[in-house]
């Protein structure tokens, strides 16, 4: 919903730039004739429909919209004007680094309260349109035909047009022949023109941008230019009697219109006295005068209906990549260091497969972000139809085993960690060869001895630090504490030698073990060794609110056995067997919490 109504908020304000123009025009075109009024009024109605615009050097707008999301889902303002972006952009960054550490977004709550507001008022303008139809239509029930289409009630003060698709004009009974064909002359104008349509249509808009005061102005003129227009089309070509009856009707059936009503068309509700002015002093329009004004509105069109042409710094904030003039690949600060074979063509990426099949991607954009965890930031340059990719889809893409949130529509060509200065962590080929030689050794020197498990060996970059990881050759692995302790010490001896090394044993069971070492990590995750026969204790006092609303979950690693607790100030489930379990939060939202680090594990009873 949030989504929508940012949405929503970038288009009126294109829109209103529109709108002001339109009412520059207006004033200036006063002597044209009154369908170039309503014809402007008509490109609002598409700046405020069409979601998508094209681009072009000749745009005026100052910018595309309100508020946007650069590549790491920061907001921003972009409103074009440099005072108020440079006056609010740096209060929203400080919201969103304050979200970081707190993990309150102020921010995108005032945007979700707004959308609600939005939606809640939206809702009250439909339903006031929708009773407003029920009481003209409760109020003609007992209308007579006289002909045709048209219908007397004694309850119409006013002439006016209801319906959209079998449209019917209804005028107050006893009305006498003149005035009654000077009527149906009007209403009949209106019918030709369409207005039964245009109007419904301009009170729709307004209903869903009814926060927007200019669209409250343009749907007020938009009214009284649809009358005005229809009475130039009935005297066009009338003499001076015809026009002084036309008007003294038009006197006479005038009513007091203090509501803004979606319909129906009434002949004397909207704009009386103006109307009458410009009946009397009607000429008809000369060429000079209608050529200026079509040339103005295709001028408004082209200025207001494009958007202004994005130059490389406001690519660069959305997170995508200029191509070069030469349609040749695009360099970027970091190696595309993932086996992607691509090329740039007429405008577009093009993948081709090992088996030559070939897959177009319209965006090159680069996320970076922080999962759940994590000592840093990780980063992401991928090809991709999505405009609004986010660093978080592409992570759970990699790492998620549900297949709906795989990605089919980007592909990865590059992924690194950033370092505590944000910059990118590229690797050099010279160490990578160093650290592949020592795990290589390592494990032939472990794997030799009788007494000792069959282990791999690989390292990994990680938090500015190679992590020399040791695992099993078959997952959880059970070993005594003294083989532990031996295949620690001969990682260690390694570490000493190079400070930029930690080491890591993973996967194993540790017979006799102390409970609570930590001997399981997976991408940022943890878990806990316990034996059978003891108690976990999660205590959750320092959780975050949204997780203790939550559920616990205590998983075995390696099975599907999912023990699901309710959330209490010190959650506690005794363990049945032997093994190693993650223990995480999970918030109604959905949002995973890892839980190891709170997790004290005591003795209760032995089994055997």
């Amino acid at each position: 919903m949030s989504g929508m109504f940012l949405k929503i908020l970038n288009l009126t304000w294109s829109a209103s730039w529109l709108i002001l123009a339109v009412l520059i025009v207006r004033a200036v075109l006063k002597k044209a004739p009154g369908w170039v009024s309503c014809l402007l009024w008509g490109l609002v109605a598409i700046r405020l429909i069409c979601p998508v615009s094209i681009e072009s050097a000749f745009s005026l707008l100052p910018g595309t919209g309100v508020v946007t999301e650069t590549a790491d889902m920061q907001a921003r303002i972009d409103t074009g004007i440099a005072v108020i972006n440079n006056t609010l952009n740096p209060a929203m960054a400080a919201a969103y680094d304050s979200a970081g550490k707190t993990g309150v977004n102020k921010l995108q709550a005032v945007i979700s309260a707004a959308s609600f507001i939005w939606i809640a008022g939206m809702a009250v303008m439909f339903l006031y349109s929708l009773i407003s139809w029920i009481s003209i239509r409760r109020k003609v029930g007992a209308a007579v035909k006289i002909k045709d289409n048209i219908l007397a009630c004694d309850e119409v003060k006013t002439p006016f047009i209801l319906g959209l698709i079998r449209p019917r004009i209804y005028v107050p009974s006893g009305l006498k022949d003149e005035k009654l064909e000077l009527v149906c002359a009007h209403e009949k104008a209106h019918l030709s023109r369409c207005d039964h349509w245009w109007k419904p249509l301009g009170f729709a808009l307004l209903s869903v941008y009814w926060f927007n005061p200019l669209c409250w102005i343009a749907y007020i003129l938009l009214c009284r230019d649809i009358e005005a227009a229809c009475d130039e089309k009935v005297i066009r070509d009338k003499d001076r009697e015809y026009m002084a009856a036309y008007s003294q009707t038009l006197l006479d059936l005038s009513v007091s219109g203090k509501l803004i009503t979606a319909c129906p068309l009434a002949f004397g509700e909207t704009g009386v006295k103006s109307r009458i002015k410009g009946i009397l002093n009607y000429k008809k329009p000369g060429f000079w005068i209608i050529l200026t004004a079509m040339i103005a509105c295709i001028v408004v069109a082209v200025c207001f209906l494009t958007n202004p042409k994005k130059n490389e710094t406001d690519m660069q904030a959305e997170g995508i990549v200029v191509p070069e003039e030469t349609n040749t690949a695009e360099e970027i600060n970091a190696p595309e260091n993932m086996d992607v074979n691509y090329t740039y063509e007429n405008g577009e990426y093009v993948v081709t497969d090992e088996d030559g099949n070939k897959k177009t991607y319209k965006y090159k954009k680069w996320v970076s972000g922080r999962d759940p965890g994590a000592a840093c930031d990780g980063w992401y340059a991928v090809l991709t139809n999505d405009p609004d990719i986010t660093y978080e889809r592409v992570s759970r893409s990699i790492y998620s085993s549900d297949s709906n949130d795989w990605l089919s529509d980007t592909v990865i060509i590059g992924m690194h960690s950033l370092d505590e200065n944000g910059e990118i962590l590229v690797y050099d080929e010279r160490k990578a060869d160093h650290y592949y030689s020592l795990c290589e050794q390592l494990m032939e020197t472990i794997n030799s001895e009788a007494d000792m498990p069959k282990v791999d060996i690989c390292w990994v970059e990680r938090d500015y630090k190679i992590e020399i990881i040791c695992q099993p050759e078959e997952y959880y692995t059970k070993i005594s504490q003294e083989q532990y302790d031996k295949l620690k010490a001969a990682l260690e001896a390694e570490a000493k030698k190079d400070s930029n090394i930690r080491v890591m044993i993973e996967d194993f069971m540790i017979a006799d073990a102390d409970i609570g070492d930590l001997l399981y990590r997976d991408y940022g995750d943890t878990a806990i060794q316990a034996e059978k026969g003891c108690r976990i204790i999660i205590d959750t006092t320092e959780t975050d609110v949204n997780y203790k609303l939550g559920t616990v979950h205590i998983v075995r690693c390696g099975t599907d056995d999912d023990v699901e607790l309710p959330v209490s100030d010190k959650v506690s489930y005794l363990i049945e067997e032997d093994g190693s379990f993650y223990v995480y939060a999970v918030d109604p939202d959905g949002d995973v919490k890892d839980m190891s680090g709170c997790v004290a594990v005591e003795h209760v009873y032995k089994t055997e």
